[in-house]
């Protein structure tokens, strides 16, 4: 819980006019194939931030947050 929340407005995707359907959460993994990172940018049309939290051998570590959550 304590991974997720604090934090304000998840936005996992949208749609646009120009653009249709998008995610706004990517997931990535390392060339190791041992750390995975879930990104994901969030606003409340005020602020926004971006959040990543970091998984190794599949167990969550942590997450590291830029901007004001």
């Amino acid at each position: 819980r304590s991974a997720c929340d604090d934090l304000y407005e998840p936005f996992f995707c949208g749609t646009s006019s120009t653009e249709g359907f998008y995610w706004t959460c990517h997931v990535a993994r390392s060339l190791d194939r041992k750390r995975v990172y879930v990104h994901m940018q969030n606003s409340d049309g005020a602020g926004g931030y971006a959040v990543i939290w970091i998984f190794i051998n599949g167990r969550y570590v942590r997450r590291v947050i830029e901007g004001p959550p």
